[in-house]
């Protein structure tokens, strides 16, 4: 693609003709030169979106400021308040056309438009998105694209309205935005106070009755409590602001960004979710079957945890981010299982240098053949299996029955994981995303013992999980590597 090299030329009456606009006073003649010459002028609409850029971000910083008087458009002051800049969408989004500009005044001007939308049955109509109305987001995950050039990743369930096109209010749910140069001071309202972006990428989550946390993952943020409390949260960094937490780690996997949107817009236009549906259908009837967990039933057992969007629109996953959560649960009645595959889609956040429990048993003390499913600390995958004993002849890793490679590798994604227990042959063989991974083998193998157990936080404050688990699959059979490969592919989202 070749750039636009088009020389600048002076343009005299363009900042009348877009202040007019924006007070609402311009007539339709008006309107409609200013359409013209932003259509016609690339010169044009790039002054134009200067002085908006400029006019957005002096005005997010003076909006905190207490007193601070209205703002004035005259041709002195040369500020422009960011709803103008719905004429942009015009040039500048997509390659989206306004027509209609005799309406401006009836209707209220459109601040960004849709990119993706995926399984949101149209929550946003026509597209693109207008200021000071609601939208409500009940399934699915949109991606945004404002006039000032910030992409915005919103997941449901969500509420949210645009006060302007640099001030997004989000009542409920999780975003992510990339913000660019030009929509500097971009920022985001919720129940528990603000963040206003200083040029950066990072996401808000606000739950159901208000609480706020704010995550940078690049560059930084300045976040405003309501109580009035500032601070300033840099790169992986994050903020309660509704319980005035003192910062902590950044949990990146708890937002879907924008990256990752063409490929599950691509997994779910061809299919992926039913055929992910007939596979866990197929695994229900399958004689081996311990367990089949999607996290939808509604009478899914209660705990601290939280349940999110799973990897489908509509769908259900259980979040574990603080220190105590779990998901508690009775798997298999305390039988002993000579063979088991044990698999799940997860999506884990940084991974910390101690354990973190995907699944384990609770009395892991008590009796041979308990089974703990964690991440170690060294970020591989491990099926502690209590009473065996790793061959002195197997190879590297040789602390325990663990993967070879790591989860770090696919932070911020869905990440298959599988294992599978064969006592009589005395191994454990690994799989990352349907694909052979590492075999451990053991000298001791006694048969998996399971029964009541948990996902997530094992003790309280030990084997703290931090991410999503979405899917757990536990059959009393090993798997083959071919039926591994079938499961990661039918339930993939991506494409």
């Amino acid at each position: 693609m070749t750039a636009d090299r088009t020389p600048a030329m002076p343009h005299p009456h363009l900042h009348d003709q877009a202040c007019r606009y924006a007070d609402g006073v311009a007539t339709p003649e008006d309107v409609a030169r200013l359409a013209a010459t932003l259509e016609t002028d690339p010169a044009a609409r790039r002054e134009f979106l200067e002085i908006l850029n400029l006019a957005a971000a002096l005005d997010d910083h003076a909006s905190s400021i207490e007193g601070h008087p209205p703002r004035s458009l005259n041709r002195q002051s040369r500020r422009l308040p960011p709803a103008a800049a719905a004429i942009l969408l015009a040039v500048g989004v997509g390659g989206l056309l306004i027509g209609r500009w005799d309406r401006q005044k009836a209707s209220p001007p459109a601040v960004a438009a849709v990119v993706r939308e995926i399984g949101s049955d149209g929550a946003i109509g026509d597209g693109s998105v207008s200021v000071t109305r609601p939208y409500e987001l009940a399934v699915g995950t949109l991606e945004l694209v404002t006039v000032t050039g910030v992409r915005i990743v919103i997941e449901a369930p969500a509420a949210f309205t645009f006060e302007s096109a640099q001030r997004l209010q989000l009542r409920r749910g999780r975003i992510a935005a990339d913000v660019p140069p030009a929509g500097k001071g971009f920022t985001v309202v919720t129940p528990s106070g603000k963040a206003i972006d200083l040029g950066t990428s990072f996401g808000v989550s606000v739950g159901a009755a208000g609480e706020t946390e704010v995550h940078v993952f690049q560059g930084e943020v300045i976040t405003e409590s309501e109580q009035g409390r500032r601070r300033s949260v840099r790169g992986n960094e994050a903020v309660s602001l509704s319980a005035e937490k003192a910062k902590h780690d950044v949990r990146s996997a708890a937002f879907i960004r924008q990256a990752e949107m063409p490929a599950l817009e691509a997994g779910f236009a061809a299919g992926q979710m039913m055929r992910s549906r007939e596979m866990l259908h197929a695994l229900q009837r399958d004689p081996a079957v311990i367990a089949v967990y999607d996290f939808d039933e509604p009478d899914l057992p209660s705990g601290p945890f939280a349940v999110v969007q799973g990897r489908w629109p509509g769908s259900k996953a259980a979040d574990f981010a603080n220190s105590g959560d779990f998901l508690p649960v009775n798997i298999g009645d305390g039988k002993r299982w000579p063979h088991l595959t044990l698999a799940a889609w997860v999506r884990l956040d940084r991974v910390r240098n101690s354990y973190q429990s995907i699944f384990h048993t609770d009395l892991w003390l008590e009796g041979t053949g308990h089974v703990h499913w964690i991440v170690s600390p060294l970020r591989t995958i491990r099926l502690a299996i209590k009473g065996s004993v790793i061959s002195s002849e197997a190879p590297k890793p040789p602390n325990d029955s663990d993967s070879a490679a790591t989860v770090d590798r696919d932070l911020e994604r869905w990440l298959h994981v599988a294992s599978v227990y064969d006592s009589d042959r005395r191994t454990v063989r690994f799989f990352f995303n349907g694909r052979f991974d590492h075999e451990s083998r053991l000298s001791v193998a006694p048969p998996a013992t399971l029964g009541r157990g948990r996902f997530g936080n094992w003790t309280g404050q030990e084997r703290r999980l931090s991410g999503r688990i979405d899917e757990f699959v536990a059959l009393g059979r090993a798997m083959s590597d071919e039926e591994i490969t079938a499961l990661h592919d039918a339930g993939t989202p991506y494409r």
